[in-house]
C-alpha cells in the first residue's frame, strides 16, 4: 500500500524558500503518518527525509553546526531548516500592526481574539514593557545605527554595538585589538592635554598645542561613580558631562581682574570659585576636596560627586559638585549653582525704547479710536420682569433759556444716531431730565424710576479699589483712558430702544443707545468693557474708566497698545480730552494712584478743610460723611470721630465742646497729613495691628512696616459692655474678617497690645456642647438644659448645629414624619392610568390591572412571575381596551428589559414606585380587595381624604444630586449613610449609593439629608439586598385562604 503515496518534491531554495519549505514539511508529515514512517525508529526517518530533500537541502544541511547528539533527532533537524528558512520579522512593524487592529463589523468576538493571539505571536507584544525601560550596560556605547542585511535576529541593546574595523588600529591608545577586550589607554592620562583615556600619539589637540596663538582647551569626561565602584570598571559611563576651561595665554594682563569670581564658605573654609555661566555642572579639584574633608580614598582616579553646603552672605544651600583631577587652580561654579546661590540674576532684556513717546505718537497710530462714537460689537437686550406694568409719564416743561440748546442737542443726537423720533404709540414714555455741563453743554437723561422696578438686572461684579490697586502692583508708569460717552456706545436692539422712549416739548423721541439713569446700565458696560479688556495684564476696569500700568515703559507702552488694538477691532472710541498719559502719578476713581502707593485726592481734601466749623447736627452729619469717603486713610477713625457721633444722636442736645473742637481739628490735622498706603503683595509677610477702645475698634494691615489699608467702627452698646479683653478680642475679629479679601491662605501675623489674649488663645476652649449632649437628647431638651447652667453668644446655633453632626444620634433617629399628599392629576377617560401588581392566591399567581378612573378590574393568571408571562397575558386585554397611556407598578419584574421593551412597542409610560415603598402604588396594592368603586365615591372624598391625610404630613425639601445624606435601612430601622447619584424620574424618588457600595432607589421619606461626609465602610449592619434591577424586599406576597 504503501507505493500508492507519491513522496513529497525536494525542497527549492529559490524563491520564496519560506513558502517552499512550509509545503514540503507539511507534505513530509503527511507522507510519514501515510507510509507509517513515523512509527520508524528516529534513524529512519532522518535518512528518509535527508534523501527527500534534494541536493540543495542536504548541503544546506552539511553547513549547519549541531551540537552533539543534536542531528540525530529529526525534530532539531526541522528546526534548523525552519530558522533558516523562516523570514525576518520586523518587530517595529509588527507591533505598530498590532497596535491598529480593531474588530471589523460583524467579525465575531472568538475570531477578534484569535486574530489578536496571532498579532501576539508575531509582534512579541509581552515583551514591550521589558524593552521600554532596557538601558545600555555602561561598558556599551551605540556609535551608529545601520540597517541589518543578514537574517539573524535584531541585535538587543544591551550587547555592545560597534563600527569600528578590528584590522584598524584604536583611536584611544592606537594599537589593534579586539573591540570590548580592555583598551590599554582606559583610565591614563594623556601627556599633551591632560585628557584622560587616550594616549598621547593619538591626542585629538595634538595641532592645537602645537600653536601657542591659540587657547587651551581641556575636556575632562567625568564619570559619576558611587564610593562602593571596583576599580574594575575602567569603561566609559552612560552619565557623561564635558567641561571646557579656557584659559587666555595671549594677554599679559592677569585674568583675575577681569574675571568673574566668588568667595565661598565650605566647612568654615572659604574658597574662590570662578562663575561660568556657561557650564553644566560645578567641579572643584580634589586638592579643594581632600583640604576640605580629607582624602576620599576613592580606588579611581575620578572621585566622582560630592553634596556640600556653601554659604554666600546669608544664603546657605546644599550644592552638588563633581571632584576631578584639573589643572586649573580655581574651582569651577556652573550656571544652576550660580542661580541657586544667588550670584546671579538672569535679564530676560534691556529697557527697550519706548513705543509712545508722547500723547501725539498714540494718537497718530490710532486716530480712529478718538474719532466719533463707538458700538460695541452686540446688541444689548433689556429683560422685564413677568407682570410689569407699563407707564407712561406726562412731559415735563423746560426752562425758557434752555429750550434752544435742547432743540440743537435733540438734532444733534439724531444726527449721530443716539436718538430718534418716535411717532408711533410706546407703553413706556419717561420724563427728561437736562444737566448741564461745566463746559455749557447739556447732558440728557432719563428718570425711568418705574421702568428700573420692572427691570430685571443682570448682576456682574463691581471692582472696588482694593481690587483694581492689588493689580498696580510694582507698577511705575500709569495712562487713564476714558471711554467717550460710554454708555451710548451700547447698542440696544428695537424692543429695547421702544423702552427708552421719553418726551420732550418737540415731541418724543427714543434712545437706540444705553441711556444714563437705566438701573442696570452700570453693570452691563462693566460686563461688555470686562469681556473685551478683562485679560490684558496691567490693566483696570471701572466703568468708562481704563487705567493701563507697567512696571517698564516697554511693558507699559505694551500693554496700552493691546488696549488700543482691542478698541480698534471692537470699534471702541476713547476720549483725547481726558486722556492722562504715561506719568508716575494719575488720579482714578477718585484718588492718587501712583509707583508709591494709593494717596488721598488732594481736591477732596481741600474741600473739607474749607467746610466752616458745624454749628447743627446736620453739619455735624455732612462733615462726617466727608470724612468717611476718605476714612480708609485715617487710623483709628471711629476713635477720633466719637465725640462727634455723639452729637447725632437724638437724645442729645447739640453743644460744641472742647471735646468735640479737639476731634474737629485733629481729623483735619490727619487728612492733611494723610499716609499713602502700599499696594498689597501677596509675597511679602503679612502683619495686622489691632486697637480697642471704649467707643470703637481699629485695626491696620502691615507689609514690611507700610500701611496697605486701615479700617475702624463703632461698638455698639452692647459691645461697649464687655470687657477690655473682650473689645480687644473683638478687634482682632473684626480685624480678620475686614480684611479676609488680602489675608486669606495666607499666613499673617496679628499684633494686639493686650497680652492676656496670647495665653487666652492658645487654650483650647472646654466642649461644653459635647458635654450638654453626653446623653444624646434630642435638639430642643440640649437647648433646654444648656440654658439652666450656661450662655454664651450664639448658644443656640452651637447646640444645633453640634446635634444635627452627631453621628450617633444621625444613625440610630426616628424616622421621617408623613409626607403631605402627592396626588395625581383628574383623570378625564377611562384607561388614561391603570394600576398592576403581583398577587398570590391559592397557589396560584395573578397579575390584576384597574382602571384608575372606572375602577375596572382585570385578574389575569399567570404560569410564573416573569416579566414573559405578565406580557403574554397583558396583550389579549390591550387588544380589547388599547394600551393605556400611563401603567404604575412595581418594580421587579417590570423593570425589566423585555418589559421595558414591551411598553416601548405598545406606546405607553411606565411608572416604578420607589421600593420599599408599597404607599406609592396604593391602587394596585388594594386591587385585590376592592370590589366596587364609583368615580362620584372618589371625587367626594378626595378633597376630605386630602386635609385628613396632611394633618400631621410634613413637606421634604427636594435633594440634589451629589448630597451626602443617610437612608432607612428598614430591616433594623436604622439611617445608614448614603449619597445621591441621581434624580429618578419618578417623583419624590432617588438613585443612592449605600455605604456599602450598593446602587439602591429609595423615595424621599427614606432620605435624610446629613452634613457628615460620604464613606464607603465595611462596619455596617445587614447587607442591603435590593437595588434597582434586583427584586423589592418591601413586596409581601399576597395568599388568600
Amino acid at each position: 500500500m504503501d507505493n500508492y503515496f507519491k513522496p513529497p518534491e525536494p525542497l527549492l531554495l529559490d524563491g520564496n524558500i519560506s513558502e517552499s519549505w512550509k509545503r514540503f514539511s507539511q507534505k513530509f508529515d503527511l507522507f510519514s503518518k501515510a507510509t507509517g514512517l513515523d512509527t520508524k525508529e528516529e534513524g529512519k526517518q532522518i535518512a528518509c527525509f535527508l534523501s527527500l530533500i534534494g541536493d540543495d537541502g542536504l548541503d544546506l544541511f552539511n553547513s549547519f553546526s549541531c551540537e552533539a547528539g543534536k542531528d540525530k533527532i529529526l525534530a532539531e533537524i526541522k528546526k534548523k531548516f525552519e530558522d533558516h528558512c523562516a523570514p525576518q520579522k520586523n518587530v517595529i512593524f509588527e507591533r505598530a500592526k498590532f497596535n491598529t487592529i480593531v474588530q471589523k463589523e460583524g467579525q465575531t468576538f472568538d475570531s477578534f481574539l484569535t486574530e489578536l493571539t496571532k498579532a501576539i505571536d508575531v509582534c512579541r507584544a509581552t515583551e514591550t514593557s521589558k524593552d521600554q525601560v532596557k538601558t545600555l550596560d555602561n561598558e556599551s556605547r551605540l556609535n551608529a545605527v545601520r540597517a541589518s542585511t543578514s537574517r539573524t535576529e535584531s541585535r538587543t541593546f544591551n550587547k555592545p554595538v560597534c563600527d569600528k574595523d578590528p584590522n584598524k588600529p584604536c583611536k584611544s591608545c592606537g594599537y589593534k585589538h579586539k573591540f570590548g577586550n580592555k583598551c590599554p589607554a582606559a583610565g591614563k592620562t594623556c601627556a599633551k592635554c591632560q585628557g584622560r583615556d587616550h594616549f598621547a600619539k593619538v591626542c585629538p589637540n595634538k595641532s592645537e598645542r602645537n600653536d601657542s596663538h591659540r587657547n587651551k582647551v581641556y575636556k575632562k569626561k567625568v564619570n559619576c561613580v558611587d564610593k562602593e565602584s571596583s576599580s574594575e570598571s575602567t569603561e566609559e559611563s552612560d552619565h557623561e558631562f564635558y567641561i571646557s576651561a579656557i584659559n587666555s595665554s595671549g594677554r599679559s594682563k592677569n585674568n583675575t581682574e577681569t574675571m568673574w569670581t566668588k568667595e565661598i564658605w565650605i566647612k568654615g573654609k572659604p574658597i574662590t570659585f570662578k562663575l561660568d555661566t556657561g557650564a553644566e555642572i560645578a567641579y572643584t579639584q580634589d586638592k579643594c576636596y581632600i583640604d576640605v574633608y580629607g582624602d576620599p580614598n576613592f580606588k579611581l582616579q575620578c572621585f566622582g560627586e560630592v553634596v556640600l553646603e556653601c554659604k554666600v552672605k546669608e544664603c546657605v544651600e546644599k550644592v552638588p559638585f563633581v571632584v576631578v583631577s584639573a589643572q586649573s587652580k580655581i574651582p569651577l561654579l556652573g550656571l544652576q549653582e550660580c542661580l541657586k546661590l544667588k550670584l546671579i540674576k538672569r535679564v530676560d532684556s534691556l529697557n527697550k525704547p519706548s513705543v509712545f513717546k508722547t500723547l501725539d505718537d498714540v494718537v497718530s497710530q490710532y486716530a480712529n479710536v478718538f474719532e466719533g462714537l463707538g458700538k460695541f460689537p452686540t446688541q444689548h437686550h433689556i429683560t422685564l420682569k413677568q407682570n410689569a406694568k407699563p407707564k407712561i409719564n406726562a412731559i415735563r416743561r423746560v426752562p425758557n433759556i434752555l429750550l434752544e440748546p435742547l432743540k440743537k442737542k435733540l438734532y444733534d443726537l439724531v444726527s449721530k444716531d443716539i436718538i430718534e423720533k418716535v411717532d408711533k404709540p410706546t407703553e413706556w414714555v419717561h420724563p427728561l431730565v437736562i444737566v448741564e455741563k461745566p463746559n455749557g453743554d447739556l447732558r440728557l437723561c432719563l428718570d425711568p424710576k418705574d421702568l428700573n422696578q420692572a427691570i430685571q438686572r443682570e448682576h456682574f461684579l463691581i471692582p472696588s479699589c482694593d481690587d483694581i490697586a492689588v493689580k498696580l502692583t510694582n507698577k511705575k508708569f500709569f495712562t487713564v483712558l476714558d471711554m467717550k460717552d460710554g454708555y451710548w456706545q451700547v447698542e440696544l436692539d428695537s424692543p429695547s430702544a421702544d423702552l427708552m422712549t421719553f418726551g420732550t416739548p418737540f415731541g418724543r423721541f427714543r434712545f437706540k443707545r444705553l441711556a444714563f439713569g437705566i438701573c442696570s446700565a452700570p453693570e452691563v458696560f462693566q460686563k461688555k468693557n470686562f469681556e473685551i479688556f478683562g485679560d490684558i495684564p496691567g490693566v483696570g476696569l471701572y466703568f468708562d474708566d481704563l487705567i493701563v500700568t507697567g512696571a517698564t515703559e516697554a511693558e507699559h507702552d505694551q500693554n496700552l497698545r493691546c488696549v488700543l488694538e482691542k478698541a480698534t477691532k471692537h470699534n471702541l472710541k476713547f476720549n483725547k480730552e481726558k486722556i492722562q498719559f504715561k506719568k508716575e502719578s494719575v488720579k482714578f476713581m477718585g484718588q492718587i494712584f501712583s509707583h508709591k502707593g494709593v494717596e488721598t485726592n488732594k481736591k477732596y481734601v481741600e474741600a473739607i478743610l474749607k467746610m466752616p466749623v458745624p454749628e447743627c447736627k446736620a453739619d455735624v452729619l455732612r462733615f462726617l460723611g466727608m470724612v468717611k469717603y476718605i476714612g480708609k486713610f485715617i487710623p483709628n477713625l471711629s476713635k477720633i470721630t466719637a465725640p462727634l457721633r455723639n452729637l447725632t444722636r437724638n437724645d442729645i442736645e447739640f453743644e460744641w465742646t472742647e471735646e468735640c473742637k479737639n476731634s474737629f481739628n485733629n481729623l483735619l490735622h490727619l487728612l492733611t497729613n494723610s499716609p499713602v498706603l502700599t499696594y498689597f503683595n501677596s509675597k511679602i509677610p503679612i502683619e495686622i495691628e489691632t486697637d480697642a477702645s471704649k467707643d470703637g475698634l481699629s485695626a491696620c494691615l502691615l507689609q514690611e512696616g507700610k500701611p496697605v489699608a486701615f479700617a475702624s467702627r463703632s461698638l455698639t452698646k452692647t459691645e461697649q459692655t464687655y470687657a477690655q479683653i473682650e473689645k480687644e478680642a473683638l478687634a482682632i475679629v473684626f480685624a480678620i474678617k475686614k480684611f479676609h479679601y488680602f489675608i486669606y491662605g495666607m499666613p499673617t501675623k496679628i499684633y494686639s497690645d493686650h497680652k492676656p489674649l496670647e495665653s487666652i488663645f492658645k487654650k483650647e476652649l472646654q466642649p461644653k456642647v459635647k458635654l450638654l449632649h453626653e446623653g444624646h437628647l434630642g435638639i430642643e431638651k440640649t437647648k433646654s438644659h444648656a440654658r439652666k447652667a450656661f450662655y454664651w453668644p450664639g448658644i443656640t446655633v452651637d447646640i444645633e448645629s453640634y446635634v444635627k453632626n452627631c453621628k450617633i444620634c444621625e444613625k440610630f433617629s426616628r424616622k421621617n414624619p408623613k409626607q403631605t399628599l402627592l396626588q395625581y392629576p383628574i383623570l378625564e377617560r377611562p384607561w388614561e392610568r391603570v394600576g398592576s401588581d403581583i398577587f398570590t392566591y391559592a397557589d396560584q399567581s395573578y397579575c390584576v390591572l384597574f382602571d384608575a378612573y372606572s375602577n375596572w378590574l382585570e385578574i389575569l393568571p399567570i404560569r410564573n412571575k416573569s416579566a414573559e408571562a405578565i406580557i403574554a397575558q397583558m396583550k389579549p386585554v390591550f387588544a380589547r381596551f388599547a394600551a393605556p397611556d400611563i401603567l404604575v407598578t412595581d418594580n421587579v419584574p417590570y423593570n425589566s428589559v423585555k418589559f421595558l421593551e414591551f411598553a416601548k412597542n405598545w406606546n405607553f409610560t411606565l411608572v416604578t414606585r420607589s421600593p420599599e415603598y408599597p404607599q406609592s402604588n396604593g391602587l394596585a396594592e388594594k386591587a385585590p380587595m376592592l370590589c366596587v368603586n364609583v368615580k362620584e365615591k372618589i371625587l367626594a372624598k378626595r378633597k376630605i381624604n386630602e386635609q385628613h391625610y396632611n394633618k400631621n404630613a410634613k413637606s421634604l425639601k427636594p435633594l440634589n444630586k451629589g448630597c451626602n445624606v443617610t437612608v432607612l435601612n428598614n430591616r433594623n430601622n436604622v439611617w445608614e449613610p448614603a449619597k445621591i447619584e441621581k434624580l429618578h424620574d419618578s417623583p419624590r424618588s432617588y438613585v443612592l449609593q449605600d455605604c456599602r457600595g450598593n446602587t439602591i432607589r429609595r423615595n424621599r421619606i427614606d432620605i435624610k439629608p446629613s452634613e457628615n461626609p460620604f464613606k464607603l465602610t465595611d462596619n455596617s449592619f445587614e447587607s442591603e439586598t435590593d437595588n434597582s434591577n434586583s427584586t423589592d424586599s418591601d413586596v409581601t406576597p399576597l395568599t388568600y385562604t
